[in-house]
Parts: C-alpha cells; structure tokens; sequence
C-alpha cells in the first residue's frame, strides 16, 4: 500500500493507493475538520473515535496527524492512513464492531448463565 499527500489550491488530499495503482481510500483533509479513525488493516485500536485534524506532519516513521480525541477532549497522535471521512463510514460497521467487543466481554457470564440453565 502505498499512501500519498497531494497539495491542491491549500487543500490536502490523501490517496491510498494498492499494489495494482487502484485508490483505496481518497480523503480531502481539512484542518479542525471533524474525522473518524478507520484503520484499512483492521486492527480495533482507537477504530471508529471521533477526531478534530489539528496538524499534519512527516518524521522518519512516514506521514501522521495530530489530532484531539472528541471522547475525551485529549490530544494525539494517528497514522495519517487511518482518517477517514465520517460520513464515508458506514454507521452499520461501527455499530457491528459495537456490538461485537459487547458480546465478547459478555461471553464468560454468558457461559456460566448457560451452565446455570442447564442445571436446573
């Protein structure tokens, strides 16, 4: 994968781009513009808060934007490949991943309430 940063008339597109030069995800970014963190490689780490971009910046770790959480009202620090337009998103995905991290946190009392009814 391949991520580029495009300057056009003060505006910055980001591109993600394949092996096969098709664009993954294309996101206009716009400082204090409100964003969603929606990693491509599916890890769950901060998938699906809500962002504020306060600043785009390069080290020798590849491109990033600081951020400030709107759950917690903190600052932080996001690969610039994880932003994605919040209205992109499906409200259903993040509602599925919601539900997902519940019913895993549920399982074990789940299992015992499970055992209980077979029991009695």
């Amino acid at each position: 994968m391949l991520i580029n940063l495009k300057t056009n008339k003060g505006n910055t597109i980001l591109e993600i781009v394949d092996s096969n030069n098709i664009i993954i995800r294309k996101v206009k970014l716009i400082i204090d513009k409100e964003y969603v963190i929606n990693p491509l490689n599916q890890r769950n780490r901060n998938r699906g808060r809500k962002v504020i971009l306060k600043k785009i910046f390069q080290d020798e770790k590849g491109s990033h934007a600081k951020v400030k959480y709107l759950d917690s009202s903190r600052p932080g620090k996001v690969d610039i490949g994880d932003l994605d337009e919040f209205d992109k998103l499906s409200l259903v995905d993040l509602y599925d991943d919601y539900i997902d991290k519940t019913i895993s946190r549920m399982e074990p009392y789940l299992k015992n309430l499970s055992l209980f009814l077979k029991v009695t």
